[in-house]
């Protein structure tokens, strides 16, 4: 379906029509008559070209009738919406190409409804003759959430799998309808608390900072992964020695790897140990994102106990993970500095995974995230006490205020940004001065935990 559909995008793009189209849409501005016009004479291109989600619907038929018994019609559809989401990112956002998936990237199928395909009743998830699982066993009648849970409509199911120390678990994951319910103990009592009032929360690429009416927090986002990550990187280089050891035909003599024309294809010789190793890399890449995702609910639920309305920059991520444009050399060796920036953080600590599941969960307990312009509110910049704004180099963490006190700067953006106005595109005033003594001895306190713990660089203390 990837190769077919695929084909017919690249055969519209090479038309001069779409050509001039997109150049049209180029050059003119949006909300205009011009560019409306031009949109729809777009969408006439690509309905022509059959690069719609329902024309995808009815070309998967094909696809799925090889294989009757185990794709029906309504799981086959969802595969082929899966597909026409990604063509949208290139259509529509700012996707560049579709890719194709590999035998262990296909990891979960799922239904449109609860009623036909794969149905989830009475603790049987069925799909069709021969393929039954009976999970009644499974539930545990002591679980006030599991009973509280599947009181809701089941809207569809899917069916996932996961690479488990080398073996694929199965599992079925139930989609309801509603609002996921508050987990509590065997008296009833909430498990986690849920608070009231303002937080303000300066993300950064390691650390996180939490600022509330009582409480202020400085700390390292997924602080466990990185234990993953250095065992990680030793058995990464052990798999780029053993590939090149067998496969030196694809190196120069000065091991860079040798250039092939597009039209040919490397084919690895791996051995044994290579596979070895690709297994066990596998394993701790799960073991990461598991504990990264298990550690950022961790995070949430203690930010959610503090206030449930949460204030936070409108950070670009994807900004930070590209090469710096620039070029620079040190002053002393001559050497050219590296024009890498972020992106390896960004991969371990996953500060917009945080963020969404962080909005998610706030929606969920009735909360609300607010996420203010860095263009015009510059917390990092501002100072409430001289009501000034001066630029900082990223190397300066301390922030030393007219009166003496000596403020961590990313605490000191969180509290600004907990603070920040109704129109959430400055600070308000009043508010930051009636606050600021006690967000100090916060702070103080904050700054001595600190100091008696091992912590990133990063941090200035």
């Amino acid at each position: 379906m990837v190769r077919k559909t695929t084909a017919r995008y690249n055969q519209m793009q090479r038309t001069l029509v779409y050509k001039n189209l997109v150049e049209q849409h180029r050059q003119t501005k949006a909300n205009t008559p011009e560019r409306k016009s031009v949109n729809a004479q777009l969408n006439e291109l690509r309905q022509k070209y059959r690069l719609s989600e329902f024309a995808f619907h009815s070309e998967i038929k094909d696809f799925q009738a090889y294989y009757p018994r185990n794709v029906n019609s309504i799981v086959a559809q969802k595969l082929a919406t899966s597909l026409w989401q990604a063509f949208e990112k290139v259509l529509y956002s700012d996707g560049e190409k579709i890719h194709f998936k590999r035998k262990t990237e296909f990891s979960s199928i799922e239904g449109k409804n609860n009623t036909t395909g794969i149905r989830f009743k009475n603790g049987i998830v069925d799909y069709g003759p021969g393929l039954s699982i009976h999970l009644r066993p499974k539930l545990n009648p002591k679980n006030l959430y599991e009973q509280r849970a599947l009181q809701n409509r089941v809207k569809y199911c899917r069916i996932k799998r996961k690479c488990v120390r080398g073996k694929w678990k199965y599992y079925v994951q139930l989609i309801m309808e509603g609002y996921a319910p508050i987990k509590t103990d065997e008296n009833g009592v909430p498990k986690h608390y849920i608070g009231f009032g303002r937080v303000g929360i300066d993300i950064g690429t390691q650390t996180v900072a939490v600022v509330s009416q009582s409480n202020a927090s400085l700390l390292e986002l997924a602080d466990r992964v990185q234990n993953i990550e250095n065992e990680l990187r030793l058995v990464n280089r052990a798999m780029d020695r053993s590939r090149r050891a067998t496969n030196p035909q694809y190196f120069n003599a000065n091991d860079t790897i040798k250039k092939i024309p597009k039209s040919e294809r490397r084919h690895w010789n791996n051995s044994g140990h290579y596979s070895a190793l690709a297994a066990k890399r596998r394993e701790l890449c799960r073991k990461q994102a598991d504990i990264r995702k298990q550690q950022h609910y961790e995070l949430i639920n203690g930010i959610i106990a503090q206030g449930t309305e949460v204030y936070i920059e409108d950070m670009n991520f994807n900004a930070l993970q590209r090469r710096s444009k620039e070029t620079k050399r040190n002053e002393k060796t001559g050497k050219i500095h590296t024009k890498k920036r972020f992106g390896k953080s960004l991969a371990n600590k996953a500060p917009s995974m945080f963020v969404t599941m962080l909005g998610t969960k706030l929606k969920n307990v009735g909360g609300s995230l607010v996420k203010i312009d860095t263009r015009t509110a510059k917390a990092s910049q501002y100072n409430h006490l001289s009501q000034e704004y001066n630029k900082k180099k990223l190397s300066q963490r301390w922030n030393d205020m007219p009166n003496g006190d000596k403020i961590q700067r990313d605490l000191y953006s969180a509290f600004l940004i907990m603070n920040t106005n109704a129109t959430h595109d400055g600070f308000a005033q009043a508010i930051c001065e009636k606050n600021y003594p006690t967000f100090v001895l916060l702070h103080n306190t904050e700054i001595q935990r600190l100091q008696s713990t091992k912590h990133p660089s990063s941090m200035g203390c």
